[in-house]
């Protein structure tokens, strides 16, 4: 640590940078990563690596690399509980064999219910029964719909022909390519990511940290190239909420939502066809809405126990088709933002759309 202490003074700043976060591990209950731990070893290492940390310094917040899964947690949650403050779950969707054929999107769509509840009631039970609730939060430190597209990566020196010729960029980097064409990404992306972070916000008592991966390039909202950037889809989605939501998340429950249904995998699922959670602050409330339907427009009709509700502004995120998409220079995604108007109580959300209305 000494020497990398010196690289930072040598890079212009003298004093530590305060980090406040600090996470133990990145899925070491898996074969891909240097330094998987059994069960049992990665409890007991979690729980010395957070002694030493925090005698550095007690004021760290400390997270474990975790899964949803019983027998890994219990083993670590009993060994290293007391010194943690999170544990860090990851979640991808959607994987690509070949890194060009995605989920379309009504397949898509029929991920957006139990599977994005899933590892969060599993996470909630296990901390439950081990009376760790309310201690532990969950760190959702990697998701994205699209899992990264990285062939090759551990079985480049399986071949004689490829480790005699060693690291070889046609082996590892090149194939990362195609995570950058832009047409994959579309209003699937966008009106998925808005369903987890609904997700999140109704979970908000435990997952208290949600960190889209990765931000810049590969499956990022945000491509970068020579002469400037796109916006994907996905990438108005976190405007929209990180600029309009409120601070505090409200109770709501809806009734006569419409459905859509499907076979994914094969297995049928159903799934509400309007997703929304509410928000508020003093100033006023505001709404995340998805309408998940592929053609159709959804009326939602809102009741608030708020008799000083006036106007109301509504932000939309679509595109002309469920597969409109950003590109250089093509622009088939972004926000329209309507006038403030008198509240009636009814919102018509177009489909494949996500909207943010506000309330005042």
């Amino acid at each position: 640590m000494d020497s990398f202490a010196r690289e930072r003074v040598e890079n212009g700043y003298p004093q530590p940078h305060n980090v406040k976060y600090w996470s133990i591990g990145n899925e070491n209950w898996g074969i891909h990563e240097i330094g998987t731990k059994s069960m049992g070893e990665w409890g007991s290492m979690v729980r010395e690596a957070a002694k030493m940390m925090i005698r550095v310094d007690p004021t760290i917040q400390i997270s474990a690399a975790s899964i949803a899964d019983l027998n890994w947690n219990i083993n670590l949650l009993r060994a290293a509980g007391p010194f943690l403050d999170w544990i860090s779950i990851h979640d991808y969707w959607d994987g690509s064999p070949d890194g060009l054929h995605n989920a379309d999107y009504n397949t898509v769509m029929l991920r957006t219910g139990d599977d994005l509840t899933r590892n969060i009631r599993r996470v909630r039970a296990f901390l439950t029964s081990l009376n760790l609730q309310g201690k532990i939060k969950v760190a959702y430190d990697e998701w994205n719909l699209r899992g990264w597209f990285h062939p090759n990566v551990m079985n480049v020196w399986d071949n004689p022909a490829r480790r005699e010729a060693g690291f070889r960029e046609m082996d590892i980097i090149a194939p990362r390519g195609k995570n950058d064409i832009n047409t994959a990404y579309t209003m699937a992306d966008a009106v998925f990511s808005a369903s987890f972070l609904n997700t999140c916000l109704k979970n908000c008592d435990l997952v208290k940290m949600a960190c889209f991966s990765p931000a810049v390039n590969t499956r990022g909202a945000i491509y970068t190239y020579k002469d400037g950037l796109v916006l994907r889809p996905q990438y108005f989605v976190f405007d929209l909420y990180a600029n309009l939501m409120k601070e505090n998340v409200l109770s709501s429950w809806t009734d006569g939502v419409n459905t859509l249904s499907g076979v994914d995998n094969g297995k049928t699922k159903t799934v509400d066809s309007v997703d929304a959670v509410i928000t508020c602050d003093k100033g006023g409330y505001a709404i995340g809405a998805v309408n998940k339907d592929p053609a159709a427009p959804q009326r939602l009709t809102l009741r608030i126990l708020d008799d000083t509700v006036r106007e109301m502004r509504v932000h939309t995120l679509n595109g002309l088709s469920p597969d409109a998409y950003n590109d250089i220079g093509h622009t088939g995604v972004s926000i329209t933002v309507g006038p403030w108007t008198a509240f009636a109580g009814e919102i018509e959300l177009p489909p494949h759309s996500v909207s943010v209305i506000e309330l005042r």
